[in-house]
């Protein structure tokens, strides 16, 4: 292992660091014993050409005085402070009031675990150097652990609303991060008449990531939120085309600054799969152009949208009922269709797993078909 020189405040009777933080490293402490911390035990991940914040600052406990900070990061590795850019951040405090400023990783720092030192001394004295003793002060040591950066950043900020959705191109893997804890990543893309269906997955996964879809009016309109690192996925397969928005999430906190969810907004003539056990829904449409009486639910089993999908004789205006296994209507609503062929999505109102019956009637069609809800 590196020996690092030794470094140590004299005195720690009138000034001393209370606070440090910086990714995962955080720590609130009282004057320590002969001027100095080994917080090695403790550490952060950081990325080559990425800043950071860091947040610090100092105690007075016999009055007012003005502190000299230096933070040392040894870049290369080799065991000392004293290469290019290894003074990472010099400042100045003038209460005990917390300070923030950032730490940019060198592009050419060398992937590993190595050392930060962090030194407070008294503003009436030089700064001191990274080695040997000082008047009046404290010095604390932590382990930053440098990651090389993977071409993996996130670089469709600010995207964190609805209006500020990042414009991406369909058909394509969207590589990008959340951040922070309270990051959130939103994405606009088009469909078009010519390929309508949507299928939205989130996949690679750092922590346990959620998608949402949004149409353009802002109305949420499919959720995918499994527990834990599983690929999110949404198909949602309708005729509405222009602007759609997705809305990704994290769970609990949950956040990566190293590591990129991958995103891919697809767009399909033929209407998805929502899961393995779906109908093949080439012989569904195939079925539909034969049997003008034919009523076809997918999925089924479902949980909270279906798609329904019939010809009709007639423009006009359908009832969509639904019933229970003992016969009571549970949920209702009036929708617009089209002569030919209609297919569009169905919300179910929170209906409890079971069995039911969804009937439409009207525009001279009386149709209806089962539906499983799990």
């Amino acid at each position: 292992a590196l020996q690092y020189c030794a470094a140590n405040g004299k005195s720690t009777y009138y000034e001393y660091i209370d606070y440090i933080s910086m990714g995962t490293i955080s720590r609130t402490s009282g004057a320590e014993p002969g001027g100095y911390f080994d917080g090695t035990a403790l550490s952060t991940d950081i990325v080559t050409g990425t800043k950071y914040p860091i947040t610090y600052s100092h105690a007075n406990p016999r009055g007012g005085y003005v502190e000299n900070w230096q933070i040392f990061i040894d870049w290369n590795g080799d065991g000392d402070f004293v290469d290019a850019g290894e003074k990472a951040l010099t400042a100045v405090t003038y209460t005990t009031a917390n300070y923030t400023d950032s730490i940019l990783v060198p592009a050419t720092a060398k992937p590993g675990l190595t050392r930060m030192r962090v030194m407070m001394s008294s503003n009436l004295y030089p700064f001191p150097s990274p080695c040997g003793t000082f008047k009046y002060g404290e010095v604390e040591d932590y382990s930053v652990n440098i990651i090389g950066s993977s071409g993996c950043t996130e670089s469709d900020e600010p995207n964190n609303t609805f209006s500020s959705a990042k414009k991406i191109s369909v058909n394509a893997n969207i590589l990008s991060q959340i951040s922070t804890a309270t990051d959130k990543d939103w994405f606009a893309f088009r469909n078009n008449a010519s390929t309508p269906n949507i299928k939205i997955t989130l996949s690679t996964l750092p922590g346990d990531y959620n998608i949402q879809l949004f149409d353009s009016a802002g109305t949420l309109v499919a959720t995918s939120a499994t527990a834990g690192t599983v690929d999110e996925t949404i198909v949602y397969n309708t005729l509405v085309t222009g602007i759609w928005k997705i809305k990704v999430y994290a769970k609990s906190g949950a956040f990566s600054n190293t590591q990129c969810y991958t995103l891919q907004a697809a767009v399909s003539a033929a209407p998805g799969l929502a899961n393995s056990n779906a109908a093949n829904i080439s012989n569904i449409v195939a079925a539909q152009t034969n049997n003008a009486s034919l009523l076809s639910v997918y999925p089924n089993p479902a949980q909270d949208l279906v798609t329904l999908l019939f010809n009709a004789r007639h423009n006009g205006t359908v009832q969509i009922s639904v019933y229970d296994f003992s016969g009571h209507l549970v949920q209702q609503s009036n929708k617009e269709i089209l002569q030919g062929k209609n297919q569009f999505g169905y919300r179910l109102e929170k209906l409890s797993p079971g069995f039911y019956q969804i009937k439409i009637a009207g525009a001279g069609d009386q149709l209806n078909a089962k539906l499983v809800v799990k």
